[in-house]
């Protein structure tokens, strides 16, 4: 059987597999497009769950191919479904011979195990999310059950991607594969566009929307406050929270929209908000994209103190911190950055500057590249 480093160039071939649409989180287009610009030939299989996009398109040169097998979110019977999606990706890496198959979560990668040992292709697992902190309710037990099964698998693959440098902490002693930091940072930021109300203070909240996320807290905080605009925009997985937000009348909601205008509802707001239930384990590492995409566009966050993304916001003084839950005190940060416009500068700058000089994707792109070229079988000059 041909090794990944063969003939008619499969070292070059990369699937992604990720369960879910493969547009809903940005990460998978710049990773694809990065490693597509370096000359690699790159697709990505998602899932369709609700036959929402395409079955078929190209996005930055690559191809994105879905199922529309239906399955839930957030729901157990998700279980009996996921197997179907898994037998289509064996369909899919048999189909088309990937040299590396690139899988985006625990979800996607126990059915690419099995390839990786029938086919004998690299096996990449980017983890964008730990398995076992996905599942609230869940008893300790399960969990560290879990959490033991997604170290194997990294032991099992020949790379692990992880999001900052405490996730990988986080798996405590060395697994003898490869880890490397890909954060979740955005490309270049577009300019601004249009004209800017003084009188308003605009802020923004964009990606996916959830009780867990701030949503009632945000809608109470801003609830007859003058001079404010407030803007949703993103995935609303559970019912109840878009029945809620299409009934606030004083809240704005776009929809789904493109990752190009979810950066240019950042850069054309004052500032954004990003705030994460510490009540949720998953939370408490989250490594948010709308964090670093504040900095870039040199927009003041607001976020709350509990979580990771808290050091990173209190380190570089970008952005005010309160606690999850106290719309008090979130309401007061809004105004205090309504009424403060040298203080909103101050912070936008300071978050721009350290993103320019830790934090641009440029940075990230050579280190998945530099990865790509250290797995078996890898031409010489894939990171050209």
């Amino acid at each position: 059987m041909e090794r990944p480093g063969g003939r008619n160039g499969r070292s070059r071939r990369v699937l992604f597999v990720r369960t879910d649409a493969a547009v809903l989180d940005p990460r998978v287009r710049k990773e694809t497009a990065a490693l597509q610009r370096a000359g690699y030939h790159v697709r990505v299989l998602g899932w369709d769950r609700q036959s929402e996009y395409p079955v078929e398109e190209r996005i930055d040169g690559v191809t994105f191919r879905r199922s529309r097998i239906p399955g839930p979110y957030g729901s157990k019977l998700l279980l009996f479904v996921l197997p179907l999606f898994w037998m289509r990706i064996w369909w899919e890496i048999a189909r088309i011979s990937p040299g590396a198959v690139h899988a985006c979560d625990l979800d996607a990668l126990i059915p690419c195990l099995v390839t990786k040992l029938a086919l004998r292709h690299s096996l990449v697992y980017d983890i964008f999310d730990m398995f076992a902190d996905k599942l609230p309710g869940v008893p300790s037990g399960v969990r560290a059950l879990l959490a033991s099964f997604d170290r194997r698998c990294m032991e099992w693959s020949d790379a692990v991607i992880m999001t900052d440098e405490r996730r990988k902490a986080s798996i405590g002693t060395p697994i003898g594969t490869p880890v490397e930091i890909v954060m979740n940072v955005p490309p270049d930021v577009p300019p601004p566009t249009g004209s800017r109300r003084g009188d308003v203070l605009r802020l923004c909240y964009a990606g996916s929307i959830h009780e867990f996320r701030g949503l009632r807290s945000i809608a109470e905080a801003v609830r007859d406050a003058e001079g404010i605009e407030t803007t949703f925009a993103g995935w609303i997985p559970r019912a109840q929270d878009e029945r809620f937000l299409r009934s606030q009348s004083h809240l704005v909601y776009l929809g789904k929209i493109s990752f190009e205008r979810s950066l240019q509802l950042v850069v054309d707001s004052d500032v954004v908000l990003a705030l994460y239930d510490p009540a949720i384990p998953i939370n408490m590492l989250a490594s948010s994209n709308k964090v670093y995409e504040a900095m870039a566009a040199a927009r003041p966050v607001i976020t709350n103190n509990e979580t990771a993304m808290a050091d990173i916001v209190r380190e570089h003084d970008c952005g005010l911190l309160v606690p999850y839950g106290s719309v008090q005190q979130l309401r007061e940060a809004v105004l205090l950055l309504r009424d403060q416009p040298q203080l909103r500068a101050r912070l936008g700058a300071n978050g721009l500057r350290v993103f320019q000089e830790r934090y641009r994707w440029s940075i990230m792109e050579q280190r998945l590249l530099a990865l790509y070229a250290s797995l078996p079988g890898a031409d010489a000059g894939t990171t050209a």
